[in-house]
């Protein structure tokens, strides 16, 4: 039996999985018309927001799962964010500069390649120890003008199961591309329990990213609880996407400096809601979570 502690550190790991309502079984040219038409909708709130930048975050709580949806502009060419993002390698130079994600391996598979997170304390020093989470990488549509890619996994840590990350993107005129990225999971009653005792604790204070009303001040409040950590979660995992993007013309080590020093100081716009680490300390273990990664992967490889 789970002690509440351990139910609670496996709780806050499964939330750093969390990275599109899901797309499943629509076909790729009905997704991208559905795709241009939620742009249309939402273009005057990526202009103007709270965010400081092109950005939408949409997150649902039912009644055993967890939902989330990022909608954004980057300042990246369609063409250069398809080749990147189209790569499952690449996912390995993104997911780890989440703060909880220590270290991700990929592999080939008889049906898709297969991605591996590696969550928690000791993620970096034992990854055998660690939280995993077995991806696998789906394709959906890579032609001119739309592309979208699932990530799937049908357990997870406690009794999560059905971890979903998407990703769509279409070009805009301007040269730049919008993308739609979600992530989704179900839960059981041990979840439930590890909500209700985090966020009657440690958590009580964090807060997200979507208004839900106003102080005396008027000032926004911000959505609490578990919506309130699934959108930090995954603001902090398209924020690893746009870091990856905006540092892809570097090369070498200068490149994954660059790369954490991009993602800190881009987290750190949102520090009440982001801010966990100091800087040096962050990218310190980053580079030590590199090197057991690259570790890890040659083993693989081998």
């Amino acid at each position: 039996m789970f002690s509440f502690l351990r139910i609670r550190a496996a709780f806050i790991g499964v939330l750093s999985f969390l990275w599109l309502a899901p797309l499943h079984a629509i076909a790729s040219s009905t997704a991208e018309n559905v795709l241009l038409d939620k742009y249309r909708a939402i273009e005057s709130q990526l202009v103007q927001n709270h965010f400081g930048m092109p950005l939408s975050i949409e997150s649902t709580e039912g009644k055993d799962f967890l939902h989330v949806e990022v909608y954004s502009i980057i300042d990246h060419p369609f063409a250069t964010v398809q080749s990147a993002l189209g790569t499952p390698a690449h996912w390995c130079d993104i997911v780890p500069l989440h703060t909880s994600i220590g270290v991700c391996t990929y592999a080939k598979a008889d049906d898709a390649p297969l991605l591996i997170f590696y969550a928690g304390k000791k993620a970096v020093s034992r990854p055998d120890k660690a939280h995993q989470l077995k991806y696998r990488y789906h394709i959906r549509s890579n032609r001119p003008g739309y592309f979208s890619l699932l990530l799937a996994a049908d357990e997870g840590p406690l009794d999560t199961r059905d971890h979903r990350i998407e990703l769509e993107a279409m070009p805009l005129s301007d040269g730049k591309t919008f993308i739609h990225f979600s992530c989704s999971y179900r839960h059981g009653r041990l979840v439930k329990v590890a909500m209700k005792g985090y966020f009657a604790t440690a958590g009580r204070h964090k807060i997200g990213f979507s208004p839900v009303g106003t102080d005396k001040q008027g000032n926004p409040v911000y959505v609490r609880g578990v919506k309130g950590a699934i959108e930090r979660n995954a603001m902090r995992s398209y924020l690893a996407i746009v870091s990856y993007m905006d540092t892809l013309e570097l090369s070498g080590e200068q490149r994954l400096e660059q790369r954490l020093n991009r993602w800190y100081d881009l987290t750190e716009r949102y520090r009440e809601q982001l801010h966990e680490v100091e800087k040096g300390e962050y990218i310190a273990g980053k580079k030590q979570g590199y090197r057991t990664q690259l570790l890890l992967q040659s083993r693989l490889s081998s």
